[in-house]
């Protein structure tokens, strides 16, 4: 049998996020999830490279009625959600995730139609004590928000999942902010070997107030940060970018590579690599 196996593509979507996770199980069994898409009526970027994928890579359960196993929105916010009806709708989940605290029109919306679709077989609030089942032989965890947790401006809102197989941990982070990482950096765990960077390389995902790192002196120095950006919005910002190159880190973005693919078997290294 094929060994297990953890994948993330971080898609090149321009504005907001749109993230694919795929698992191989010990049995060869395929499982896929989807963190955030901004997807809009004249943009079907991710719908469109999903299908591609689907016929192309020629996954034996392509035609499951719900597809998904989950289907999470970090943070209430177009960019990061406005699309995920419209993949739910194509391809259905098992699973559609939220944060717990502060919903607004997207997150509402979205809620609304999980209530009352078929394509959706449940749907959950998520806060950092809730356990998530298995995404085939990869474990989740969320490692943010707290309980209770509110934030009106929504990106420390964002959920922080943590994808692990073996001993290879993906990092994804949402738009969260310095309040976030004040509570959760020093919690990154040691295998971290993918980090997707928050919120777009913006300095309020990656400094605080007084231009320090916030979560990067926690982040193994051995993981390959991804950048999901469009430079027409500014991001990266190059402070960000400075602080990286001051520790000889290794980043990719979306806006000069393209896709990112992080993939690890659970022994290592992991492999990064984009599509142009």
């Amino acid at each position: 049998m094929p060994a297990p196996l953890m994948r993330v593509i971080v898609l090149d979507v321009g504005w907001g996020d749109s993230i694919i996770v795929e698992s191989r199980d010990s049995v060869g069994n395929w499982h896929f999830g989807l963190v955030d898409c901004n997807d809009t009526s004249s943009n079907l970027a991710t719908l469109n490279f999903f299908k591609r994928r689907l016929k192309t890579e020629k996954y034996p359960n392509a035609n499951d009625p719900h597809l998904f196993k989950f289907v999470l929105l970090t943070h209430d916010h177009a960019d990061h959600g406005q699309g995920l009806k419209g993949m739910m709708r194509q391809f259905g989940t098992e699973w559609f995730w939220y944060p717990k605290e502060n919903r607004r029109a997207v997150q509402t919306n979205l809620m609304s139609y999980a209530k009352r679709s078929k394509k959706v077989l449940k749907q959950q609030a998520l806060d950092n004590t809730r356990l998530l089942p298995k995404l085939g032989d990869v474990t989740m965890e969320v490692l943010w928000p707290a309980p209770g947790y509110n934030d009106p401006a929504q990106n420390n809102n964002s959920v922080v999942l943590l994808l692990t197989l073996g001993s290879c941990t993906f990092l994804l982070s949402g738009d969260a902010e310095e309040v976030a990482w004040q509570n959760i950096a020093n919690k990154i765990p040691s295998d971290v070997e993918f980090f997707k960077v928050p919120h777009h390389g913006s300095r309020n995902g990656s400094l605080d107030g007084h231009g320090q790192p916030t979560w990067l002196p926690h982040c193994p120095t051995t993981a390959t940060l991804g950048i999901s950006c469009w430079a027409r919005f500014g991001h990266p910002h190059d402070e960000v970018l400075d602080a990286f190159e001051d520790e000889n880190r290794t980043y990719l973005r979306t806006d000069k590579h393209y896709h990112l693919i992080a993939e690890t078997d659970g022994i290592g290294p992991t492999t990064v690599s984009y599509h142009r």
